[in-house]
């Protein structure tokens, strides 16, 4: 029995902004909505709307009238894939106009239900300080936008709810909400499966090694958040050694806050693999070797990653070592993407993919996001590369780097192992390496974006032909493949 039900509209309604950019067929009336609403009534149902007010605004920020209103400036893709339309579409924070457009979209559907609720959503909204807001603080300004839109719905005196998803990747500033918000958790399927990943955790950590095991990922995943922060699969006493496929899915809501080591998704590795898998939430950590996909790599590989986790490690330790895919590896790290910041207050080594590459190999990698360090050993892609052995090849790097010495846009410390056909971004950071004020791999922004410069980097990448990376080049597993292509042909 169901007796609530929402409807979920981005742009099929009749909106005023809409005219000229929603033809008439595809969109609802108010009449149908109406009609819906009262059929809800007659059968007991609360039918309960829920608007995309921040992100998934797609349609109508591609548009020639509101474009000026999309977080990424002049975005616009040659073929719309279903991930387009849930990154690059979030409204532009700063512009006084976007409230204004917003609160006029909620005026217009409010009237039509009898529902004493209102769903704004506010979830995904991935590409927020990315673009025209870039070198924000993106919960800072998540926060500051959702208390308006919250705060509109409430004058209208309706009840707020919103997806938690990404509120809870800033536990720090949830006290901003209401306490009668209602927040709401989404999964595409019945069963999240957070239980049986949990299970799997707690068997690695219990002394199931998985060795010669495949763990496969079959959904996307969220997990519990500040509610219920992770404990990591593996530790330095029993560690992951089977392989785990995340099967390209999300594994989102991962929040860490302790004081011990080893923290990640996967806390350590040992001659395993980690593959396919893309992780989305915070980890932060006193103690050493701190990533969003694997805290230590000893000797494993981790191919074909993305992380999109913020990581914090405030150790005083130089050693501590903290990354995004990795804080530590002797093994190998190939394919792999961070987007998340990566910010050590104490002063520890790290790196947008890697914080220490000890003898072993990263290839085929680039970093988006920004990684800090007041003290040394600080790079974009590997904060410091030594041992006999260890390569760093075929990457390059877009996000900001700051620090004090030793610090690289692709490499902070390079001790004689050698970097090759690596590159950045003009600004990022002075100099490539760091330690050896390597400035050859300079690029600008307009030779990142060439499509010729995804053939420099070699085969695992290709040209952002989607504008899915704001036209910088991407892995080549980013690019969708289609499920039915139809075609012709002559005899």
């Amino acid at each position: 029995k169901i007796n609530s039900l929402q409807l979920y509209v981005e742009d099929a309604f009749e909106f005023v902004e809409y005219d000229g950019i929603m033809t008439p067929e595809n969109v609802l009336t108010a009449e149908e909505i109406t009609a819906l609403d009262d059929y809800c009534y007659d059968n007991f149902i609360e039918l309960v709307p829920s608007l995309a007010t921040f992100g998934h605004l797609y349609n109508l920020l591609q548009s020639d009238k509101y474009k000026h209103l999309c977080e990424m400036e002049d975005w616009k893709p040659e073929k719309m894939y279903w991930l387009e339309k849930m990154a690059h579409h979030t409204i532009d924070v700063s512009n006084e106009e976007s409230i204004k457009l917003i609160s006029s979209l909620i005026d217009q559907f409010i009237p039509l239900f009898r529902s004493d609720r209102f769903n704004i959503c506010c979830d995904e909204t991935f590409d927020l300080c990315r673009g025209r807001n870039a070198g924000k603080d993106a919960g800072e300004e998540y926060f500051k936008f959702l208390m308006k839109i919250i705060e509109h719905v409430k004058s209208r005196g309706k009840t707020v709810m919103m997806w938690g998803d990404i509120a809870l990747s800033h536990p720090d500033k949830l006290h901003y909400i209401p306490k009668d918000t209602v927040m709401l958790n989404w999964t595409y399927v019945s069963d999240p499966d957070e239980g049986k990943v949990k299970a799997f955790a707690d068997a690695v950590n219990g002394g199931d090694d998985y060795a010669d095991k495949l763990v496969r990922l079959d959904v996307n995943v969220e997990l519990g958040g500040e509610s219920s922060p992770w404990t990591p699969i593996g530790a330095s006493g029993t560690p992951f050694k089977g392989s785990f496929d995340g099967g390209g899915h999300i594994v989102s809501g991962l929040y860490i806050n302790t004081t011990a080591s080893y923290q990640g998704l996967f806390g350590y590795l040992s001659g395993g693999t980690v593959r396919s898998c893309i992780v989305q939430g915070s980890v932060a950590s006193s103690g050493g070797y701190l990533a969003g996909v694997v805290g230590y790599n000893a000797r494993g590989t981790i191919e074909n990653c993305m992380s999109m986790v913020d990581v914090t490690g405030s150790g005083g330790s130089f050693v501590h070592y903290y990354g995004g895919i990795a804080g530590y590896s002797n093994g190998t790290v190939s394919g792999c993407v961070n987007a998340g910041s990566v910010t050590a207050t104490g002063g520890s080594a790290c790196g947008g993919v890697v914080g220490c590459n000890f003898g072993g190999t990263v290839t085929d990698c680039y970093n988006k996001g920004a990684i800090s360090n007041p003290g040394s050993h600080v790079g974009g892609v590997v904060g410091q590369s030594r041992q006999s052995g260890a390569k760093v090849e075929n990457c390059y790097n877009v996000g900001a780097v700051s620090g004090k010495t030793n610090v690289g846009a692709v490499v902070g410390q390079d001790q004689n192992t050698g970097a090759a056909n690596v590159y950045y971004l003009e600004g990022s950071a002075d100099y490539g390496v760091g330690s050896t004020s390597d400035a050859s791999g300079v690029r600008t922004a307009a030779e990142l974006r060439a499509a010729s410069f995804a053939e420099t980097l070699g085969s695992a990448f290709a040209a952002d032909a989607d504008a899915r990376n704001d036209g910088y080049p991407v892995l080549v597993w980013q690019v969708p493949v289609p499920d039915l292509v139809i075609g012709s042909y002559e005899e």
